[in-house]
C-alpha cells in the first residue's frame, strides 16, 4: 500500500513539474515564434518588389524603388537589359546601352547607334514621357518675391537666372520654378545666392536656399518628365559645381509632388 501511495505521488510531482516547465518554456517558445514571425512580416513590408532604372547623360545611374533614387554601378545599368532611349527629349527608340567615354547605344544585332546629343534612358516598364517646356528670364512677379523674401534690390549683376512656367498636375492653373544664382562680387552688392523656389499652387516653396559662403552652385532645369503614368509631373534639376573651373561637378535630382510639395525623390 505505501508502495502504491510513493508511486501516485512521484505521479503527481513529475505532472506538476511538466505543466510548470510547459508554463516557463512553452511561452517563450511561443514568443520567440511570435517574435519570428513579426520579423519576417518586417521584412517582407520593407522588401521592394520590382526597381526601375533612369540614366541622365553621363553623370547620373539612378535605381528608383517607387519612393526614393540612389546611385549604382555602370555594370548595374548595363545588366538591365533595354532602355527607352531619349536624345535632346526626343524618342529614339529601345537598345541596350554601355558605357565607353560616354554612353553607347546598340540595336538588337549588337551593332552600334551613333547620336549626337543629350542622352536619357529608362527602363522600358518605367514609362518615361519626357515633357516640352520654355524657359524664360525672371519677371516683375519673381523680383519682387526675391527682394521681399531675401532682400535682393538689384538684379543688374548674376550668374544665372530662368523661369520655368509649367502647369505641373494639368489642372489649368500655371506653376512656375523660379532660379537665380550669383556667385561672383559685385561693387557695393556683397551677397551671394543661389536659390530655387516652386510657386505650386499659389504657394511658394524654397527648394534649395544657399546663402553667402555656402552658395556654390548653379542649377537649372534640364527636363520636365512623367514617370510611371502619375497624375503629377516632376523634373530633373541639372546642379553645376565649379561652373567656372576646368572640372565643373555634374549631378542630377529628380523632383516629385509628395504632400503637397516637391521633394527630392
Amino acid at each position: 500500500m505505501k508502495k502504491y501511495k510513493s508511486i501516485v505521488i512521484v505521479v503527481i510531482i513529475l505532472a506538476i513539474y511538466s505543466v510548470v516547465m510547459f508554463l516557463v518554456f512553452g511561452n517563450k517558445s511561443t514568443n520567440n515564434n511570435d517574435n519570428s514571425n513579426q520579423n519576417n512580416s518586417s521584412n517582407k513590408s520593407n522588401k521592394v518588389d520590382k526597381y526601375y532604372y533612369l540614366v541622365i547623360g553621363n553623370e547620373s545611374r539612378l535605381r528608383y524603388d517607387g519612393n526614393n533614387f540612389e546611385t549604382v554601378s555602370k555594370s548595374t545599368i548595363e545588366n538591365n537589359g533595354k532602355y527607352n532611349v531619349f536624345i535632346n527629349g526626343e524618342y529614339l527608340g529601345d537598345y541596350a546601352i554601355k558605357m565607353g567615354s560616354v554612353w553607347n547605344i546598340f540595336d538588337d544585332d549588337n551593332s552600334f547607334v551613333n547620336y549626337d546629343g543629350d542622352l536619357i534612358a529608362s527602363s522600358l516598364d518605367l514609362k518615361l514621357k519626357i515633357r516640352n517646356f520654355g524657359v524664360k528670364e525672371l519677371d516683375d512677379e519673381d523680383k519682387n518675391y526675391l527682394k521681399n523674401k531675401y532682400g535682393i534690390n538689384s538684379f543688374d549683376n548674376y550668374t544665372h537666372n530662368e523661369l520655368i512656367d509649367y502647369d505641373f498636375d494639368h489642372n489649368g492653373q500655371r506653376d512656375r520654378i523660379i532660379i537665380y544664382s550669383k556667385l561672383d562680387y559685385f561693387d557695393n552688392d556683397r551677397e551671394l545666392f543661389s536659390l530655387v523656389i516652386m510657386k505650386y499652387n499659389e504657394e511658394y516653396y524654397s527648394l534649395i536656399e544657399e546663402k553667402g559662403d555656402d552658395a556654390h552652385n548653379i542649377y537649372t532645369v534640364s527636363n520636365i518628365i512623367n514617370i510611371l503614368d502619375r497624375n503629377v509631373d516632376s523634373f530633373i534639376l541639372n546642379k553645376t559645381y565649379g561652373a567656372h573651373s576646368e572640372n565643373p561637378e555634374v549631378s542630377n535630382m529628380v523632383y516629385s509632388l509628395k504632400n503637397n510639395s516637391f521633394v527630392v525623390e
